[in-house]
């Protein structure tokens, strides 16, 4: 396909047994061989320290971790965490994306900013809404739209992504804790989804790290 995303998102599902329920016009073919088709450009870009490319990044975490590791046993935390990990991926990757890193309460997932990026993003954040509504804990999300680059350590282990709008994610989990919403969208991400996301109040303030204040809208 030309792109390192693309290959190792058919990589993933294919390892994972994951398969479309609705392929596209041209998926299938009477010549009994697999066919894939790519519905968007390589946004790659070669970079001297890797590839750069444009991602969808949400953040998700616990709330109150701490607590509710308290409550229970660390088995029975275990599980119940691992449980929200596994109901999670199958979200991310029946919308096309991947979870880049799992955090320990938390994860990072992402999608190729492509010509979908914006509703596909938008359906997933719909099902982890009506997720927090049933689960016996709740978690906080942090979605933002950037460039990333991918390469570097720990890549033959995974695909690594770093850059200033990872740390700008990472600090926004924060932003939602310090005010306490369960979802906060970065101005870009705002932009970007539109309507998509329904009614959010906007939040202005610093960001360690980054200078100035930033607007953020949340839920």
């Amino acid at each position: 396909s030309g792109s390192v995303t693309f290959d190792q998102v058919v990589e993933s599902a294919a390892r994972l047994g994951s398969w479309d329920q609705n392929p596209p016009p041209g998926a299938t073919s009477s010549d009994g061989k697999i066919h894939f088709v790519f519905r968007a450009q390589t946004w790659s870009r070669g970079t001297s320290d890797g590839i750069s490319e444009r991602r969808w990044l949400l953040l998700a975490d616990i709330e109150n971790s701490t607590e509710l590791a308290a409550s229970m046993s660390a088995a029975d935390y275990r599980s119940t965490v691992d449980a929200w990990f596994e109901r999670s991926w199958g979200v991310v990757a029946a919308d096309r994306g991947d979870i880049n890193k799992f955090l320990g309460d938390g994860f990072l997932a992402c999608w190729l900013d492509d010509e979908d990026g914006a509703s596909t993003v938008a359906a997933a954040i719909g099902q982890f809404r009506s997720m927090r509504d049933e689960l016996p804990f709740q978690f906080r999300l942090a979605v933002h739209v950037g460039d990333v680059c991918i390469g570097g350590l720990g890549a033959a282990s995974e695909e690594s992504l770093s850059g200033p709008d990872v740390n700008f994610t990472f600090r926004m989990e924060r932003v939602g804790s310090a005010c306490g919403a369960g979802l906060v969208f970065s101005e870009d991400a705002s932009r970007a989804l539109g309507c998509r996301i329904g009614a959010t109040t906007p939040h202005r303030c610093s960001v360690p790290g980054f200078g100035g204040q930033h607007t953020f809208f949340i839920q």
